[in-house]
Order: C-alpha cells, then sequence, then structure tokens
C-alpha cells in the first residue's frame, strides 16, 4: 500500500500553474518589443529580435516546466520509490529583515546525497509530514546537527531498518 500524497500533488500543480501564467510575461514583452519604432540600423534590428527570440524561448521554456505532469516532481518521484528516501526534515524560513516566516519546507535526502525540496501547506505540516513519512517508513526524520554530519558523510546510514 502506497501513502497518499495527494496534497503534495495538488501544491506542484498549482506551481505549475503559476509557471504558465508566468509564461505570458515574457511573451507580452515581446509583442510590446515590435510596437517600438522600427531601428534604423542593422544593430537596432539585431538587438531588437535577440530581445524577442530570448523572450519567446523564456516563455517556452516556463510553459514547458508549467505543462508538464505533477507526478514527474522529482521530489513525489523520490517519495513514490521510498528506499531512495533517506532523510526527511521540515524547514520552516524567516527573514531576517522583517521576521516574518516563509513557507514551510519539507526537505526529501535521497540516497545519492541530494535533498529535493516539498512545498507544505501552512497549517496542514504535520498531516503533511505525516503522510510524508507513510510514504518513506525507513527514512530518519527530523533535523540535528549530528543528522547532517551523518548524512553529509553517509546518505544510506540514516536508513533505519
Amino acid at each position: 500500500m502506497s501513502a497518499d500524497l495527494t496534497p503534495f500533488v495538488e501544491l506542484v500543480r498549482k506551481a505549475k500553474r503559476r509557471l504558465l501564467f508566468g509564461a505570458l510575461v515574457p511573451l507580452v514583452f515581446a509583442a510590446l518589443a515590435f510596437l517600438l519604432p522600427s531601428p534604423t540600423e542593422t544593430v537596432g534590428y539585431v538587438v531588437l529580435y535577440s530581445l524577442v527570440g530570448f523572450c519567446v524561448l523564456l516563455a517556452g521554456l516556463l510553459a514547458w516546466e508549467g505543462l508538464r505532469s505533477p507526478d514527474s516532481h522529482p521530489a513525489l518521484v523520490a517519495l513514490r520509490s521510498p528506499g531512495e528516501v533517506t532523510w526527511l526534515f521540515l524547514e520552516q524560513s524567516r527573514d531576517a529583515h522583517t521576521q516574518k516566516t516563509g513557507k514551510p519546507t519539507l526537505r526529501v535526502g535521497l540516497r545519492n546525497g541530494s535533498r529535493l525540496p516539498l512545498e507544505l501547506i501552512p497549517g496542514r505540516e504535520a498531516e503533511m509530514v505525516e503522510r510524508a513519512r507513510a510514504a518513506a517508513p525507513r527514512a530518519t526524520y527530523g533535523w540535528t546537527p549530528d543528522l547532517e554530519l551523518a548524512y553529509l558523510t553517509e546518505p544510506a546510514s540514516l536508513l533505519r531498518s
């Protein structure tokens, strides 16, 4: 039986929708570039069409990522193959100037030594962490300096039996 990762998938889906809307911004800039007065020199044409090309390329990349399936998110793929996940810990960022807390993030430590972020829904952190822990039952949960050192030395050492 696999753990229900539906809240994570929904968050990834929302982030992908934001990327699709974000892809519109460079397209608007590209369209506005054609409203500029026509350049009289060759250099002007090169700059104008380079700018338009860059905007279209950026929009394409954002749209490509936004259209990919939420199930292909690397952290979700890792949680679906629990032998890969060795460490899970909750991270809450805080802005040093305003003292506002940022979005809670679950860090997913993998057997290969990489860490993947997975955004959590504020107020539902405990439920979502439990879902992630159920998906990766052998992974160590929590953060301490000793766990950090053990992970940096040998990520697989954090797998519980």
